[in-house]
């Protein structure tokens, strides 16, 4: 099999394109062999033209999509229709130097409420929730945003135990404009993809990273409440007069305080914190 002569066809040339939209070129070239059913890789090539080739009208244009067909109803013509993309819209070769995807989405989630804002058109202070005798009321529950981003990327490799370390923890340093504690890795999954171009094949992970930021933090939070106080060493009841406590009172480093007076807050650290700064590539736009 060979081509016998390859040659452009000049009424398939176009270019399309819309306002605000980068334009996209064809070209359409004819080629003749002197076989049937011929090689479509080698009449491919017959042009000349190489992927990523610029377009000889506008240098920003490139190479990117090859389709070969045969021409009419002999078996010795074939159409070969190349298309050209601005450069801004064409992606590396090698799938692992393609840039990094991000998909963002926000909601509402429940959350416990413990604290409220007291005055009007003043969203900077706060006040704990409580009754008017000051005992703490529990079980209240808020809506808060929730903010989640989703980073797809290519990898060469997918490391299972950098997974296990990451899901579920949350930042310990500053990240993406987040403070510590702030964003917490939801998810971590990878597939792992084969992919031809230009008769090299690359082999490569396609990784998938769920986190999710909350502002108020990650940490558990709860009353510093209870029916028991330590007293110079040792734990007892809590009494109202010659009885036990009917309700959880209120505590200072476990010690009872005064009927009345409010509840402190008790934070606990219930992920494990590592750090994102190089981990996870930062989001855009901060």
């Amino acid at each position: 099999m060979a081509v016998v002569w390859s040659h452009e066809l000049f009424r398939g040339r176009s270019r399309q394109t819309t306002f605000g939209d980068v334009p996209v070129y064809t070209r359409i070239f004819q080629v003749k062999t002197d076989g049937v059913n011929d090689d479509l890789q080698t009449i491919s090539a017959a042009p000349n033209i190489g992927w990523l080739a610029a377009h000889p009208e506008d240098s920003t244009a490139l190479l990117v999509e090859s389709n070969i067909q045969q021409d009419g109803d002999s078996p010795f013509f074939y159409k070969c229709t190349f298309t050209y993309k601005t450069a801004t819209d064409v992606l590396p070769v090698n799938p692992v130097q393609r840039p990094d995807q991000f998909s963002f989405s926000g909601s509402l989630t429940s959350a416990p409420a413990f604290w409220h804002y007291p005055f009007a058109n003043d969203n900077s202070s706060t006040a704990i929730i409580i009754n008017t005798a000051g005992d703490p009321l529990q079980g209240l529950s808020r809506d808060e945003g929730e903010f989640s981003v989703t980073i797809t990327g290519n990898r060469d490799s997918f490391s299972y135990v950098h997974a296990q370390m990451y899901v579920g923890a949350v930042n310990s340093d500053t990240w993406s404009g987040g403070a510590p504690r702030t964003w917490k890795c939801q998810s971590i999954s990878g597939n792992r993809k084969i992919e031809g171009v230009s008769g090299s094949m690359y082999v490569y992970w396609e990784v998938n990273t769920t986190l999710a930021y909350r502002g108020s933090g990650w940490n558990l939070q709860t009353w510093d409440v209870g029916f028991n106080e330590v007293t110079g060493g040792v734990r007892r009841k809590i009494m109202a007069g010659s009885d036990p406590v009917s309700e959880p009172a209120a505590l200072s480093n476990g010690v009872a305080k005064t009927p009345g007076v409010a509840p402190d807050m008790l934070t606990f650290r219930v992920y494990p914190e590592r750090p994102y700064a190089g981990i996870f590539p930062t989001l855009p736009g901060t």
